[in-house]
């Protein structure tokens, strides 16, 4: 279990709702997830619902569609003698956000995650950013320590203008939200209970073809 707490900005996504399903699984000591978006039946294709979650009249909040699951997985923890809280917020997380311990962003606009960043940007209680963003056929992870200076100028070049052509776009092919989700939950463990994160994570994700190829880069630069 991870003893640093975990936040999930766009928690019912494509990217997202795997990643926290992912999370309660592993153990953190407490998750956190933000997301405003109801169930839509164009949702059941890749994200984790079930047509029980868009009745007539009834479009579930995704944090709500996802309790039920997320709950009985910390229960799970308990009955193992470790306690796992999961706060859910049916809302958007932004600049206004206390975020603390690690953060996950997985959402899928350039606005939002800039909004993210300058909450957690030299934030003293943010430990590590992950963000995700998932393209057509590509998608790429990276994970940083921002209250480091060196990973702060590494990362801003991913949030201009310039380089919005890999804009998120979250409904991504059914298979590929899982990978993400993995990938995610690696640096988590790998990183998030470590003193400080001495270089960020670049881990490229190509789904043009099966097997999906992953490939890392770690040195600091232009991403």
């Amino acid at each position: 279990m991870v003893r640093t707490p975990v936040t999930i900005v766009g928690a019912g996504g494509g990217i997202g709702g795997w990643t926290a399903l992912q999370i309660a699984r592993v153990g953190c000591s407490h998750l956190t997830l933000y997301d405003d978006d109801r169930v839509a039946r164009h949702n059941l294709r890749n994200q984790p619902y079930y047509t029980r979650h868009i009745r007539a009249g009834k479009e579930f909040y995704k944090v709500d569609a996802l309790r039920g699951r997320l709950m009985d997985l910390a229960r799970w923890h308990t009955s193992k003698g470790t306690d796992m809280g999961i706060t859910f917020h049916r809302k958007r997380a932004g600049r206004e956000t206390k975020f603390s311990g690690v953060v996950v962003v997985a959402v899928d606009t350039l606005e939002a995650r800039r909004e993210i960043f300058a909450a957690v940007k030299y934030n003293a209680a943010v430990k590590l950013l992950i963000e995700a963003g998932a393209g057509e056929y590509l998608g790429m992870v990276y994970a940083l320590d921002p209250k480091d200076r060196d990973h702060v100028r590494w990362y801003e070049p991913t949030l201009s203008d310039e380089a919005a052509g890999v804009e998120q776009i979250m409904c991504v092919m059914p298979e590929v939200g899982p990978v993400f989700a993995t990938v995610i939950s690696r640096l988590i463990t790998g990183f998030a209970d470590i003193p400080r994160l001495v270089k960020p994570a670049q881990v490229a994700i190509d789904y043009s073809m099966l097997p999906v190829v992953f490939s890392q880069q770690v040195e600091l630069g232009t991403p």
